[in-house]
């Protein structure tokens, strides 16, 4: 199927929903619904063919195809698929962002999240502008919103000059919301393998509530990137 297309139609879109099902593989549905908590409806269609789709429909006018919503149904490759080609949008910052903001109040599951933020990669160019459009998402009511604040903090903004106000934002995101935990956790983690010194001064403050800080030091444990002896000495300051 030909995705670049200029102008999609409602025919075009049912075309599009066909072809997948031509493509899903039940046995991949099976697997991934068991990852997710009351998962949507599911196909079975691997991330890698659906970034394919999206940057063959980002050749054409992905606009056009952004506006099909009144067609979209309730699958999660669709929402995926959605998510993928507002990733590959090449827009000045405030129209970027508006579509940003839409996609993210429609997320309801950890798995969409997570695959967006990874498709955000034009972020870099816009670092500077998103750092303070990202405390909107971490102060958000919906759990979901501080989910993808964290997991971006986490994809773009562990660097050098960034890191101790990344560990700030962390502390201030203090939400019981298990995927809000996670997220924080998989954060800390991450950043210990790249800025040891600054992640240890906050495990050993234990400001950190129990569930978030074993947590972090179980995916530390767990880190190919992390020494033996760092693991063993992060096992001290379980809460």
């Amino acid at each position: 199927m030909d995705l670049r297309k200029e102008n999609w139609t409602e025919n075009d879109y049912r075309e599009l929903l066909l072809w997948l099902e031509s493509v899903a593989q039940p046995a991949y549905r099976d697997f991934q619904s068991g990852l997710i908590p009351n998962p949507p409806p599911m196909l079975g269609i691997r991330i890698p063919v659906l970034r394919k789709m999206a940057a063959e429909i980002s050749q054409g006018n992905p606009l056009s195809f952004l506006a099909c919503a009144d067609w979209r149904g309730n699958l999660y490759e669709e929402t995926v698929l959605e998510g993928l080609v507002i990733g590959r949008l090449r827009l000045p910052y405030p129209e970027w962002m508006e579509k940003i903001r839409r996609f993210v109040s429609k997320i309801d599951n950890w798995a969409v999240n997570d695959v967006f933020c990874s498709s955000l990669k034009g972020m870099r160019k816009y670092s500077s502008l998103f750092w303070t459009d990202c405390d909107v998402f971490l102060q958000s009511p919906n759990p979901w919103e501080q989910r993808f604040g964290l997991v971006m903090l986490m994809s773009y903004y562990l660097e050098p000059d960034t890191i101790d106000a990344v560990l700030q934002k962390v502390l201030e995101t203090d939400t019981p919301f298990y995927y809000v935990m996670m997220a924080r956790a998989w954060l800390i983690a991450t950043a210990f393998a790249k800025f040891r010194e600054p992640v240890l001064r906050l495990l050993e403050s234990r400001q950190l509530d129990a569930a978030t800080q074993n947590k972090a030091i179980q995916k530390i444990r767990e880190s190919f990137r992390v020494s033996p002896e760092d693991k063993q000495l992060v096992l001290s300051l379980k809460i």
